[in-house]
C-alpha cells in the first residue's frame, strides 16, 4: 500500500503524508518525489505532516539516510515537518534531531 500524499485544505499550506501500517523505503522515495513536486506548485511556505501513528519503520534500510534525502530534496518553501508518531518513531526522530541539527530544527514529533 503506498504512502498517500495530499493537500490538507484548499489553501495548499499543509501537505499530509499518510503512512500505511507497512511501507517500504522505495515507497518513501516515491512519496518524497511527489511531495517535492507538490511543493513546487506553490510559492508560499508549506508545512508537512507525516502521519506515522499506525505505522512501523521498515526493518531494512536506514531511516537517517532516507530522512536526509527527504530534507535535501525539498524546495526552499517547505516549512516545519510535524510527525504524528508512535514511541519508537518518536525516539528515532529525537536521534535524528541530534545528528542533523539543520533538519532537526524543522522536525516536531507529536503524539496526535
Amino acid at each position: 500500500m503506498p504512502i498517500l500524499v495530499d493537500w490538507k485544505g484548499d489553501e495548499k499550506n499543509i501537505l499530509l503524508l499518510t503512512f500505511p501500517p507497512r511501507w517500504t523505503w522505495n515507497e518513501f522515495k516515491e512519496a518524497t518525489d511527489q511531495t517535492a513536486l507538490l511543493l513546487a506548485e506553490v510559492d508560499h511556505t508549506t508545512d508537512i505532516i507525516f502521519d506515522l501513528k499506525n505505522s512501523s519503520v521498515p526493518v531494512s534500510g536506514s531511516p537517517f539516510e532516507a530522512g536526509n534525502a527527504f530534507f535535501k530534496s525539498m524546495p526552499p518553501n517547505r516549512g516545519v515537518i510535524i510527525m504524528v508518531t508512535n514511541a519508537f518513531i518518536r525516539s528515532l526522530a529525537s536521534i535524528f534531531k541530534t545528528i542533523d541539527r539543520e533538519f532537526g530544527a524543522l522536525l516536531y514529533p507529536v503524539d496526535s
